[in-house]
């Protein structure tokens, strides 16, 4: 499976044309929209800068 995450994993469309494309199921979590915030709060939060 493939997961989708951000702007275009709202956009329906997109996501059944990528199906189409790569012949697999493309997974779109409910809270897509937050999962690059989520990441990148936790690499902030890790200390991998320090």
């Amino acid at each position: 499976d493939v997961v989708l995450v951000g702007g275009m994993a709202k956009n329906n469309g997109f996501v059944i044309s990528l199906q189409k494309n790569i012949e697999m199921e493309v997974v779109v979590p409910d809270d897509s929209d937050y999962i690059g915030a989520i990441g990148a709060a936790e690499v902030a939060l890790s200390g991998i800068f320090e």
